[in-house]
C-alpha cells in the first residue's frame, strides 16, 4: 500500500475522523507480487506508481519492477501531466508485451498499474488491470474503481479484472482509466492492491 498526502490551505474538519478497521495481512485473501515507486520527476511534480501481478512469485516480482522502471521512463518523457501518464502507462505495457509471442500460445504474467501524479493543484490517477486507488476529500472516501468489483472475490482469491481496464501485458495496445483529483484544498491518495480493496468491501 503506497499513500501521498498534500497539505490542506483549508481549516481542518471539527468532525472526528473515520477508522476503518481490516486485517493488514488480507484476511487469508491471498498475497500477490507487487512493487512500489515514488518519483519527483521536477520541482513541480510527485509521481507514485504500484504495480502488482496476478499472483506472487519470482517472476512476478521481476515483471512488477519492469512494469514500474518502464512507466518512470514514459512519464520522464514529459509534457502535460496526462501525456506523461499515458506515455507511462504505454511504455510499461511495451516492455511488458515485448517478451511473449501470443502465436506460439505463450501466456505473460498480467500486471496492474495505478499511478498517481500530482501538479500544481491538478492531480491525476491512471490505472489498468487490477489495482486501487482511493482518495479522501471532504469526509468522503472515493474508491477508483469502485469497491464493488471485488465483491465476487470475497470467497475467491483469484485476481479477477473484472470492473478493472485490460491488465498490462497481453495486448498491444492499452487502454487506461484516467481520474481527475483536485487537489486545491489538498489531497489524501492511498495506492493499493486487489487484497486491501476486499478487505475494505469485507468491512463495509
Amino acid at each position: 500500500m503506497l499513500g501521498f498526502a498534500s497539505r490542506a490551505r483549508r481549516p481542518p474538519s471539527a468532525a472526528p475522523p473515520v477508522i476503518v478497521p481490516f486485517d493488514v495481512r488480507g484476511g487469508g485473501l491471498g498475497e500477490v507480487a507487487s512493487q512500489i515507486v515514488i518519483e519527483m520527476p521536477d520541482a513541480e511534480t510527485t509521481l507514485l506508481v504500484y504495480a502488482e501481478a496476478e499472483r506472487w512469485d519470482d517472476v512476478s516480482v521481476a515483471r512488477c519492477t519492469l512494469a514500474c522502471d518502464a512507466f518512470v521512463a514514459g512519464f520522464a518523457v514529459g509534457g502535460s501531466i496526462t501525456t506523461a501518464l499515458m506515455a507511462g502507462i504505454e511504455s510499461a505495457n511495451s516492455a511488458l508485451y515485448a517478451p511473449y509471442d501470443p502465436r506460439r500460445g505463450q501466456r505473460p504474467i498480467t500486471i496492474g498499474v495505478t499511478a498517481f501524479a500530482l501538479r500544481g493543484a491538478d492531480g491525476y490517477i491512471i490505472q489498468a488491470g487490477p489495482g486501487e486507488a482511493l482518495v479522501v476529500r471532504d469526509d468522503a472516501l472515493v474508491a477508483l474503481p469502485p469497491l464493488e468489483v471485488y465483491r465476487h472475490l470475497l470467497t475467491d482469491a483469484t485476481i479477477d479484472t473484472r470492473g478493472h481496464p485490460t491488465p498490462l501485458g497481453i495486448q498491444r495496445e492499452v487502454e487506461p482509466d484516467l481520474f481527475h483529483v483536485d487537489a486545491h484544498d489538498g489531497v489524501f491518495v492511498v495506492l493499493c492492491g486487489t487484497p486491501l480493496g476486499r478487505v475494505l468491501l469485507r468491512e463495509d
